[in-house]
């Protein structure tokens, strides 16, 4: 299923979508995963899953490469499995910040 898709059925979960207490997913938060691909031009392929506290996990698993990547309404997070971890902590979403991890993510993909 394509990420607009997967956003699509994300932003229509109700508060309480999991039977314990999970937060509903908030246009920005779905704003800000799209911005993250409109920053990147698409260039990745990931699953976009929610979480219980109101933000987005896009993740990819192939190859024994693991990337993580966690979107919430202001700040995001990013984690990879590869030889060279690739950290980052709570960062502000910017397009700058958006822009490296996109190009930590194109680094891992290409040396696997």
């Amino acid at each position: 299923m394509n990420i607009a898709k997967q956003l699509e059925r994300i932003g229509n979960l109700e508060y309480n979508w999991n039977n314990y207490g999970a937060d509903k997913i908030s246009k920005k938060v779905i704003d800000n995963v799209n911005f993250f691909f409109e920053v990147n031009k698409r260039k990745f392929k990931f699953n976009a899953v929610p979480n219980p506290y109101g933000t987005i996990s896009l993740i990819r698993d192939c190859d024994a490469v693991i990337l993580h990547l966690e979107i919430g309404e202001t700040c995001f997070s990013f984690y990879s499995t590869v030889g060279k971890k690739y950290i980052l902590g709570k960062e502000l979403i910017t397009e700058d910040s958006f822009k490296l991890v996109g190009k930590y993510i194109k680094a891992i993909l290409r040396n696997r």
